[in-house]
Protein backbone atom coordinates (compact mmCIF):
# COMPACT_ATOMS: atom_id res chain seq x y z
CA UNK A 1 0.00 0.00 0.00
CA UNK A 2 2.89 2.66 0.91
CA UNK A 3 4.19 1.76 -1.65
CA UNK A 4 1.59 2.30 -4.49
CA UNK A 5 1.03 5.85 -2.52
CA UNK A 6 4.89 7.17 -2.96
CA UNK A 7 4.49 6.14 -6.29
CA UNK A 8 1.63 8.18 -6.73
CA UNK A 9 2.91 11.16 -5.01
CA UNK A 10 6.31 10.73 -7.18
CA UNK A 11 4.10 10.61 -9.97
CA UNK A 12 2.19 14.44 -9.05
CA UNK A 13 5.58 15.53 -8.08
CA UNK A 14 6.92 15.06 -11.45
CA UNK A 15 4.00 16.29 -13.29
CA UNK A 16 3.65 19.27 -11.04
CA UNK A 17 6.93 20.77 -11.53
CA UNK A 18 6.24 22.38 -15.48
CA UNK A 19 7.78 24.57 -17.45
CA UNK A 20 6.76 27.61 -18.52
CA UNK A 21 6.79 29.22 -22.16
CA UNK A 22 8.77 31.93 -23.47
CA UNK A 23 7.69 34.29 -21.15
CA UNK A 24 9.21 37.99 -19.71
CA UNK A 25 10.57 38.43 -16.42
CA UNK A 26 11.77 41.71 -15.54
CA UNK A 27 13.96 42.76 -12.48
CA UNK A 28 13.80 46.26 -11.16
CA UNK A 29 16.83 47.63 -9.54
CA UNK A 30 16.66 49.99 -7.12
CA UNK A 31 18.88 51.82 -4.54
CA UNK A 32 22.57 52.15 -5.57
CA UNK A 33 21.72 51.66 -9.28
CA UNK A 34 20.03 54.92 -9.66
CA UNK A 35 21.71 58.07 -9.60
CA UNK A 36 24.30 60.57 -10.89
CA UNK A 37 27.21 58.28 -12.17
CA UNK A 38 30.58 60.43 -13.26
CA UNK A 39 32.87 59.59 -15.88
CA UNK A 40 34.73 55.94 -15.28
CA UNK A 41 32.34 55.64 -12.45
CA UNK A 42 30.28 52.36 -11.64
CA UNK A 43 27.97 49.72 -9.96
CA UNK A 44 28.20 46.60 -9.27
CA UNK A 45 26.55 43.76 -7.96
CA UNK A 46 25.15 40.26 -7.79
CA UNK A 47 21.38 39.99 -9.21
CA UNK A 48 19.06 37.38 -8.66
CA UNK A 49 15.37 36.56 -10.10
CA UNK A 50 14.81 33.98 -7.53
CA UNK A 51 13.66 31.93 -10.37
CA UNK A 52 15.77 29.25 -12.77
CA UNK A 53 15.29 29.19 -16.45
CA UNK A 54 15.23 26.14 -18.61
CA UNK A 55 16.08 28.17 -22.16
CA UNK A 56 16.94 32.10 -22.15
CA UNK A 57 16.02 33.78 -25.72
CA UNK A 58 17.50 37.01 -25.09
CA UNK A 59 18.40 39.44 -21.96
CA UNK A 60 18.42 43.59 -22.12
CA UNK A 61 18.37 46.21 -20.06
CA UNK A 62 15.73 48.52 -19.77
CA UNK A 63 16.68 51.84 -18.89
CA UNK A 64 15.91 56.16 -17.87
CA UNK A 65 17.67 59.09 -17.40
CA UNK A 66 19.93 61.61 -18.64
CA UNK A 67 23.36 61.57 -20.69
CA UNK A 68 25.62 64.58 -20.78
CA UNK A 69 28.47 66.12 -22.50
CA UNK A 70 31.86 67.20 -21.33
CA UNK A 71 34.76 68.75 -23.02
CA UNK A 72 38.38 68.33 -23.27
CA UNK A 73 41.73 70.71 -22.66
CA UNK A 74 40.81 72.12 -26.25
CA UNK A 75 36.94 72.66 -25.20
CA UNK A 76 35.86 69.59 -27.80
CA UNK A 77 32.53 67.60 -26.41
CA UNK A 78 33.51 64.42 -24.96
CA UNK A 79 30.34 62.46 -25.85
CA UNK A 80 29.39 59.92 -22.47
CA UNK A 81 26.82 57.39 -21.98
CA UNK A 82 25.80 54.49 -19.85
CA UNK A 83 27.39 50.87 -20.05
CA UNK A 84 26.67 47.29 -18.53
CA UNK A 85 27.89 44.24 -18.31
CA UNK A 86 26.90 40.46 -17.03
CA UNK A 87 29.61 39.02 -15.97
CA UNK A 88 29.93 35.00 -14.13
CA UNK A 89 32.76 35.45 -11.92
CA UNK A 90 35.01 38.23 -11.01
CA UNK A 91 37.13 39.05 -14.56
CA UNK A 92 34.29 37.00 -16.51
CA UNK A 93 32.29 39.57 -18.75
CA UNK A 94 30.03 36.99 -20.92
CA UNK A 95 27.71 40.21 -22.31
CA UNK A 96 27.46 44.29 -22.88
CA UNK A 97 24.86 46.33 -23.33
CA UNK A 98 25.26 50.46 -24.11
CA UNK A 99 23.26 53.28 -24.35
CA UNK A 100 22.78 56.51 -25.66
CA UNK A 101 25.34 58.75 -26.58
CA UNK A 102 25.39 61.54 -25.30
CA UNK A 103 25.17 64.19 -27.76
CA UNK A 104 28.02 65.78 -29.40
CA UNK A 105 27.05 69.39 -28.96
CA UNK A 106 27.68 72.58 -27.73
CA UNK A 107 23.82 74.28 -27.41
CA UNK A 108 22.54 71.15 -26.06
CA UNK A 109 24.99 68.87 -24.38
CA UNK A 110 22.74 66.54 -22.26
CA UNK A 111 19.45 64.78 -23.67
CA UNK A 112 17.38 62.79 -21.72
CA UNK A 113 16.54 58.71 -22.70
CA UNK A 114 14.14 55.96 -22.08
CA UNK A 115 15.49 52.40 -23.69
CA UNK A 116 15.83 49.11 -24.00
CA UNK A 117 19.18 47.44 -25.04
CA UNK A 118 20.11 44.34 -25.77
CA UNK A 119 23.22 42.59 -24.42
CA UNK A 120 25.67 41.54 -26.81
CA UNK A 121 28.60 38.73 -27.25
CA UNK A 122 26.91 35.80 -25.02
CA UNK A 123 27.61 32.87 -26.91
CA UNK A 124 25.11 31.49 -24.57
CA UNK A 125 22.98 32.04 -21.51
CA UNK A 126 23.82 29.30 -20.04
CA UNK A 127 25.54 31.14 -17.35
CA UNK A 128 22.33 32.63 -16.41
CA UNK A 129 19.92 29.97 -16.15
CA UNK A 130 19.95 29.84 -12.47
CA UNK A 131 18.48 33.27 -12.07
CA UNK A 132 21.62 35.14 -10.86
CA UNK A 133 24.84 37.21 -12.25
CA UNK A 134 26.78 40.12 -11.12
CA UNK A 135 25.66 42.78 -13.21
CA UNK A 136 28.02 45.90 -13.19
CA UNK A 137 26.75 50.01 -15.02
CA UNK A 138 29.18 52.82 -15.83
CA UNK A 139 29.21 55.52 -17.24
CA UNK A 140 31.77 55.65 -19.90
CA UNK A 141 33.42 58.49 -21.32
CA UNK A 142 34.00 58.71 -24.90
CA UNK A 143 37.94 58.51 -26.20
CA UNK A 144 39.82 60.94 -25.14
CA UNK A 145 40.96 63.54 -22.55
CA UNK A 146 38.59 65.68 -20.35
CA UNK A 147 39.20 68.20 -17.40
CA UNK A 148 38.54 67.50 -14.37
CA UNK A 149 35.62 70.21 -14.45
CA UNK A 150 34.38 69.02 -17.12
CA UNK A 151 33.34 65.59 -17.20
CA UNK A 152 30.64 64.05 -18.91
CA UNK A 153 28.40 62.16 -16.63
CA UNK A 154 25.02 60.90 -16.57
CA UNK A 155 21.76 60.23 -14.29
CA UNK A 156 20.07 57.02 -14.13
CA UNK A 157 15.81 57.06 -12.97
CA UNK A 158 15.27 53.53 -13.37
CA UNK A 159 16.93 50.15 -14.28
CA UNK A 160 15.61 46.66 -14.66
CA UNK A 161 17.12 43.44 -16.05
CA UNK A 162 14.84 41.80 -18.43
CA UNK A 163 15.07 38.66 -19.52
CA UNK A 164 13.48 36.58 -22.33
CA UNK A 165 12.87 33.01 -21.70
CA UNK A 166 11.25 29.61 -20.23
CA UNK A 167 11.47 29.64 -16.46
CA UNK A 168 10.99 26.59 -14.24
CA UNK A 169 8.40 27.11 -11.70
CA UNK A 170 5.64 24.68 -10.22
CA UNK A 171 1.90 24.30 -11.31
CA UNK A 172 -0.47 25.31 -8.66
CA UNK A 173 -2.70 22.15 -9.94
CA UNK A 174 0.99 20.21 -9.19
CA UNK A 175 1.37 21.62 -5.76
CA UNK A 176 -2.28 20.41 -4.67
CA UNK A 177 -1.32 17.13 -5.62
CA UNK A 178 1.56 17.02 -4.17
CA UNK A 179 -0.25 18.05 -0.82
CA UNK A 180 -2.95 15.47 -1.69
CA UNK A 181 -0.67 12.80 -2.07
CA UNK A 182 1.42 13.94 1.52
CA UNK A 183 -1.71 13.92 3.08
CA UNK A 184 -3.03 10.63 2.00
CA UNK A 185 0.17 9.02 2.82
CA UNK A 186 0.15 10.65 6.22
CA UNK A 187 -2.94 9.22 6.75
CA UNK A 188 -1.82 5.81 5.72
CA UNK A 189 0.55 6.18 7.78
CA UNK A 190 -1.45 7.29 10.83
CA UNK A 191 -4.13 4.21 10.37
CA UNK A 192 -1.15 1.37 10.01
CA UNK A 193 0.07 2.50 13.56
CA UNK A 194 -3.56 2.92 14.93
CA UNK A 195 -4.67 -0.80 13.59
CA UNK A 196 -1.00 -2.22 15.77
Amino acid sequence: MNRRLFCLVLLFVVCGVTTAHGDTYTLSLTGDWTGIYDADEYWQESVDFGLQFSSIQSVSIDWSGMVTTGYDDFLLPVRGRFESSLIESPNSIMAVASGPWSPYSYSFPSVSFDTQSAYQGANSWDFLLDGRAILETAYAPENGDYTASDVPWGDLDSVSLVVEGTAVVPEPAGLVSVALGLSGLAGAAFRRRRHR
